[in-house]
This record gives structure tokens, sequence and C-alpha cells, in this order.
């Protein structure tokens, strides 16, 4: 059953709500931020915008907080297409590009246990919205020494500490920390040493 739409159908695509949340890392060209589509009940309706992004960002198209499509790996033009278009469809779409990644950029930490045996590693993480970790050995076996403690530092920008007193020699070697939220994720190597005098 047909409804009637008396009016045109408009589509705004709102980047500014997400601009205060995105990672430094990505830069959006042709941002649709004012942009209106209009078409009438029953014609296709395609939203698009362009982001720059390294790495490749994971893109998320929203509608009243609804997710509608998610788009992996862009690094380049997005869009969301709505094949027949309905009035129930008019009002505001959200771009969100995100993936966690290091801060300072790379894929690997060193972090060193001083002479008080104490390990208080930090990995700073640009995320959005705030990420998941875990921290395993690199043949895929769950980490049962250390404990790992995530701090807010700003809307996408967080800590997450490995933490561990009294660590013993077994502590030393290889991890891999594993750092997601819903829009992809990454994994970070982790070497722990003891602190050279």
């Amino acid at each position: 059953m047909r409804r009637n739409c008396r009016k045109p159908i408009f589509y705004y695509c709102l980047l500014d709500q997400i601009r205060k949340f995105r990672i430094r890392a990505i830069r959006w060209s042709n941002p649709c931020h004012g942009q209106t589509v209009r078409v009438s009940e029953g014609q296709s309706a395609r939203l698009s915008t362009s982001v720059s992004s390294n790495p490749a960002s994971n893109v998320s198209w929203f509608k009243d907080n609804v997710l509608l499509l998610i788009q992996p790996q862009v690094n380049g033009t997005t869009s969301y297409t709505i094949a027949r278009t309905e009035c129930t469809d008019t009002g505001p779409f959200l771009v969100v590009a995100s993936s966690p990644r290091l801060a300072e950029g790379g894929s690997s930490v060193e972090l060193s246990v001083g002479s008080n045996r104490y390990l208080n590693g930090h990995v700073l993480v640009l995320s959005f919205p705030q990420p998941n970790a875990s921290l395993t050995l690199p043949n895929g076996a769950l980490n049962t020494l250390i404990t790992l403690r995530i701090e807010t530092k700003a809307d996408n920008l967080f800590t997450i500490m490995l933490i561990r007193s009294n660590a013993q020699p077994n502590v030393f070697g290889k991890y891999v920390l594993d750092v997601t939220n819903q829009y992809g994720g990454t994994k970070i190597d982790i070497n722990i040493i003891p602190k050279s005098m």
C-alpha cells in the first residue's frame, strides 16, 4: 500500500555531530553538512561524502540512532543508497568513520619493567567510541599475568594500562593487544622487557 506524501522528502547528511570525535588521521573532503537531497516518494536517493584516512577507516551510516550500513576499510568515497524512498526516510543521517589505532602511529610498543619489578605500561589509542582491549600471547593463549585497565583521556583518546606488580621473568616477552570497537579493530604487538640499568 502506497502512502501519499504531499511534500518532497528531505535528506540531511550531518557530519558536524561527529566531527568533534573524529580521529586526527581522518580528513573529510566534500563534507555533506548542510547538503539536502530532495526526492519524491518511490524514487532512489544516494547520500555520499569522502573520507581520507590512514589507516583506512570503517564507515557506518545511521538514521535515528539505527545502524543502516557498515563499509569496512574506506579511504575515499562512502555512500548510502535508498533504493525506494518512503515518507519515513525524511531526516538527518549520521556518518561515522572510526577505527581504533595507536595515537603515535605504528603497530608495536615496547614496555619495560624497572628494578622495582613493577609493570605500569601505557598505550595511547585513538578510538570512537571507547574501545575494548584484550591481551594474548602470540599463539592466541589468553594472558593471565597482566591486568588491563582503560582510562578516558578525551572523547576519542584512551590510555590502555598494562599493570603487574612483582613482575617475574615469566612476564617478559611478546604479547598481542587486540583493541576493538563496533567499527573495527587493530592488533598491537607488545614487547615487555627488563629495564636495562
